[in-house]
């Protein structure tokens, strides 16, 4: 029996499933790349229901097309006809594992010398994809997320999304899938600064190479509406600090010092990519009355040394006075030299 390709046809591609259980289904893009050409059976629950959130028409529809038979060297062929003359695939399903199918014949695709291609990673280009699959891991927590897609636990790089930070290569992962059907696997791709930074900052996610629980906080760092102001005494006052609103600040503002400009990781290496300290512009202890912190207005990223600078000597100097500052001694330096 002949392929079939089915483009735009939703009932189509159903009533074929349920027509030939036995089956191949092979999932692509309309642009038929030769590294996203992925092998199931015709039962698998990744071509046969929706995945997580995803909207109705995602088999055939908008950039996806289905290639079904009940002959494997058929959907081979297809393989061939659209450029791969070894008629190979991109990856087939760990899920429904279509080679131990009785119908497969896993010698007629062994071609020597080659290698499979894996899925390219660079294809995800959806943030509403990423968007989903940071609300699977909201709705069912990160172990469970992590378990699902078979990923451990982020040791450097974290997405940061509305106050929460997320494990970056899962999310990745995961988020391909939303986009592709397919979720990529974590030896399919690297979670590293060259890898999936980039391209989660291009769909304009905020990346940080250190969980905020990691940073170092001074005296002024910083529940859900992020309150703050209600003190507490440990030998000397304190002030609550909520995480969610330095996350916050740090998403909207980036993680470059606002007085001096110096970036971590482009100095001391990607390991400190996106350390750096919060600062209240309105120190707490002037705010008698709780009140809700507004990351974008109340915060501002800084780095260390212009943090301490601001607060030396129990004043709270502006950004505005340090610039000064900084731009005198420059000035004055320049002098010196001639």
């Amino acid at each position: 029996m002949k392929y079939i390709e089915f483009i735009n046809d939703e009932q189509g591609y159903l009533n074929w499933l349920r027509d030939n259980k036995d089956g191949f289904v092979l999932n692509t893009s309309i642009s038929k790349p030769l590294d996203y050409r992925v092998l199931h059976t015709a039962n698998c629950s990744y071509v046969t229901a929706q995945q997580g959130n995803a909207e109705q028409g995602g088999f055939t529809e908008r950039n996806y097309i289905k290639v079904c038979s009940v002959n494997i060297n058929e959907v081979r062929q297809w393989a061939k006809d659209e450029g791969d003359a070894s008629g190979r695939f991109s990856k087939e399903c760990g899920s429904c594992k279509p080679w131990l199918s009785l119908s497969y014949s896993n010698t007629e695709q062994s071609i020597e010398g080659a290698l499979p291609i894996k899925p390219n990673y660079k294809e995800l280009t959806s943030r509403n994809a990423v968007i989903k699959a940071i609300d699977e891991f909201d709705s069912v927590g990160r172990k469970e997320f992590l378990s699902k897609y078979g990923f451990g636990k982020a040791r450097q790089f974290f997405l940061v999304y509305e106050g929460k930070q997320y494990d970056s290569k899962a999310i990745f992962g995961a988020a391909f899938g939303y986009q592709f059907s397919n979720p990529l696997e974590s030896n399919d791709f690297s979670g590293g600064n060259d890898t999936v930074r980039p391209i989660l900052e291009k769909l304009k996610f905020t990346v940080i190479a250190k969980s905020v629980d990691d940073t170092i906080s001074l005296a002024e760092e910083t529940t859900d509406k992020m309150w703050e102001g209600a003190k507490r005494t440990i030998q000397v006052n304190k002030y609550e600090r909520n995480k969610k609103a330095r996350l916050a600040c740090i998403e909207h503002h980036g993680s470059r010092c606002k007085v001096c400009d110096i970036d971590f990781g482009e100095i001391y290496g990607n390991e400190f990519y996106g350390y750096i300290h919060v600062h209240h512009l309105t120190p707490v202890s002037e705010v008698n009355s709780r009140y809700e912190v507004d990351p974008k207005n109340d915060l501002i990223p800084l780095c260390p040394n212009c943090h301490a600078v601001i607060h030396y000597g129990g004043k709270t100097r502006t950004v505005e006075e340090i610039q000064q500052k900084i731009c005198k001694s420059s000035i004055d330096s320049s002098f010196d030299e001639t």
